[in-house]
């Protein structure tokens, strides 16, 4: 359906703010518009929707109230005079007026046009896309195209057959994209992955995606995905479940990101070994890790070290996920930057060659000023300034002496570093030059040069340059200062908000401190009831702990069976793990957590209603003190208390 929404209600945006969590006073303000409120996403007025299902009554009718429902819940209300509805060609007539009828929609659509793209894509292509030409045609047939030369229609021609703006491209957008560390600015672009509706009952209804083949009169948008394949099979990763699916020897399931080999079978211990085991005859079910004594007698210890850091998820299947993203699930961003590793890796090895301007351009990145003059001398080590020797070098006719100093010769050099206002800028600037003068025939010997100066200080430079910060500093703070006071008379609460677990809960609080450095992991929690009064607080150290996402997770573990011991049976956790948090609410989020996520949704059973909540690190401030006790004043010892914190 198209433009099927005209109005947004703000009872709505102020009761979605309240149920994420955020405070009166800051939902009044954004919901206002305050002057510190963040602005309000543009999705929330998008006023375009197109949904998809099956033709038929039974599913029109669910659809049908599923946008009642919402729109009673939001106070929008849908128009069904600007919406239109869609049909398959092989849906009857009877069929149509039926769905046309549940919905209250008699408009058929299918011509309109949905984040730029036509509604149905499908048919002739040449029937679909020829808007654009007729677009171009259009502009050609203009009337005083009678009035210009054949020079000058071929530039129309050019501009009006392209988007792209007349300019010349200096670096290639291959080279722009790579990292910076060897010559490129790490420049990208998203795209979008191609949709198909219901692939699997149509192409693999019995067996997997990856071995689908392409079939027989395939649609555009399937074509389109396994082209895509070849390249997401390069991001995936083989996680076991329940070690039902997965041949140890014969299957590819296993990777050592040291070795490179990708995904391959583990190594062969021994002369005789069993070609139909299982994975799942090497995991311990009750303990739900591995069996170590089993991997030991089949595996090499390498391989044993990789296996022991992804243990087996017992509770689902096994499954798939994507190697490139922390969470496991794939994303266009993470997609788009595989795609150009795989199609750039020859030009990479080539932007590693040495000798090589990589180290030059690295330090113009780190160089401590505004984005704009790094980008600059970038340009300047990569002959990419609109300047005459590097225009006629590309088949460009102009004038090629410099249009200040009359010299032949304009090169990136000699504008920076040669014509006599560059000469007289430099001198004015107070900068040593080098002791034979800058160099006419090398820019980058200058530029290194100047790089070079901001190491090589004088200490009367040192001082004039401290003195200079410090009265800068000085006057910060002034500034700093004034604004705090005003903002204080406008907000006198200086504590952070109590977010209220529901009526008859309690609220554990969860604080942590790791160090890869330190040997201990500081811990803590506090548990309050509903009108924010302390009842009980813990710490607790752990030793040795190899991960912050090892330590999120005995921390938690441990704050549930402390709660759990002390009998109470609502309970809201709330801690600024979000991606271990989201892990156990959403799992489909985050495929390559549900070992751990699974643990702690099992311990969490127990109680009669839980809750897992993200807050920021302020809100849950004191546990995070209590916890930083352990690693900065090397306070170890555990203990439990009653009653307030102070």
């Amino acid at each position: 359906m198209s433009k099927a929404y005209d109005r947004i209600e703000w009872s709505y945006l102020r009761r979605l703010l309240e149920a994420l969590g955020f405070d009166q006073k800051r939902v009044n303000s954004y919901v206002k518009q305050g002057r510190k409120g963040p602005s309000i996403h543009h999705l929330l007025f998008a006023d375009d929707s197109l949904f998809m299902c099956k033709a038929s009554e039974s599913q029109a009718r669910v659809l049908h109230d599923v946008l009642r429902t919402y729109g009673k819940a939001t106070g929008q209300a849908i128009n069904v005079q600007k919406s239109a509805i869609s049909f398959g060609r092989l849906v009857r007539q009877e069929e149509r007026d039926s769905i046309s009828q549940v919905l209250g929609i008699f408009n058929e659509g299918g011509s309109s046009k949905y984040l730029g793209f036509p509604e149905c894509f499908s048919g002739s292509k040449v029937d679909l896309l020829g808007y654009l030409r007729e677009r171009v045609t259009a502009r050609l047939n203009a009337w005083y195209l009678r009035k210009l030369s054949h020079s000058g229609k071929e530039i129309l021609v050019k501009v009006s057959a392209s988007a792209m703006p007349r300019k010349v491209h200096w670096i290639a957008w291959d080279k722009l994209c790579l990292p910076k560390d060897i010559g490129g600015v790490e420049s990208a672009i998203c795209t979008s992955m191609p949709s198909c509706s219901d692939p699997e009952s149509r192409y693999f209804p019995e067996i997997d995606f990856l071995e689908a083949k392409l079939g027989n009169r395939p649609s555009y948008g399937w074509r389109s995905l396994l082209f895509g394949r070849e390249l997401l099979v390069k991001g995936l990763q083989k996680r076991v479940g329940d070690g039902n699916s997965i041949n140890v020897w014969c299957d590819k399931w296993f990777e050592d990101e040291r070795d490179g080999y990708g995904l391959r079978a583990p190594w062969i211990k021994n002369c005789t070994f069993d070609l139909n085991l299982k994975m799942r005859s090497l995991i311990d079910f009750q303990a739900r890790r591995w069996n170590h004594q089993a991997l030991e007698e089949i595996f090499v210890p390498s391989d044993i070290e990789v296996l022991l850091r992804n243990q087996p998820v017992v509770t689902r299947e096994d499954f798939w996920v994507w190697k490139l993203n922390r969470s496991g699930a794939y994303t266009v961003k993470s997609g788009y930057w595989l795609a150009s590793n795989e199609k750039n890796k020859e030009l990479q090895v080539l932007a590693e060659a040495k000798p090589s301007l990589n180290d030059l351009k690295v330090q113009g990145w780190k160089v401590h000023t505004s984005p704009k003059i790094k980008l600059f001398l970038w340009k300047a080590l990569s002959d990419a300034l609109h300047v005459s020797e590097l225009v006629l070098a590309r088949g460009m006719k102009c004038d090629e002496r410099c249009q200040v100093c009359g010299r032949e010769g304009k090169s990136t050099n000699h504008v920076l570093f040669q014509c006599d206002i560059a000469r007289q800028t430099w001198a004015l600037s107070y900068i040593p030059t080098p002791p034979r003068g800058w160099s006419e025939r090398s820019i980058y010997e200058n530029i290194s040069y100047m790089l070079s100066m901001r190491k090589n200080l004088t200490p009367d430079d040192i001082a004039s340059k401290a003195y200079k910060e410090a009265d800068e500093q000085f006057m910060v703070q002034q500034i700093e200062g004034s604004i705090e006071r005003e903002e204080a008379v406008c907000l006198p609460e200086a504590c952070p908000p109590f977010i209220a677990p529901p009526k008859g809960w309690v609220k554990c609080e969860i604080g942590i401190e790791w160090s890869k450095g330190s040997s201990y992991t500081g811990a803590a929690w506090i548990v309050r009831n509903d009108v924010g009064r302390v009842l009980q607080h813990s710490r607790r150290a752990l030793s040795a702990v190899p991960t912050l996402l090892e330590a999120k997770l005995q921390v938690s573990l441990w704050a549930v069976e402390s709660t759990r011991s002390l009998r109470y049976q609502k309970v809201s956790f709330s801690s600024s793990f979000d991606d271990l948090s989201e892990a156990v609410v959403k799992p489909w989020l985050w495929p390559a957590l549900q070992y751990e996520a699974s643990d702690l949704r099992k311990e969490l059973q127990v109680f009669v209603q839980w809750e897992l909540k993200v807050e920021a690190l302020v809100l849950v401030g004191c546990a995070s003190f209590i916890a930083q006790s352990v690693v900065n004043l090397g306070l170890t010892q555990s203990y439990v208390a009653s009653g307030h914190l102070w």
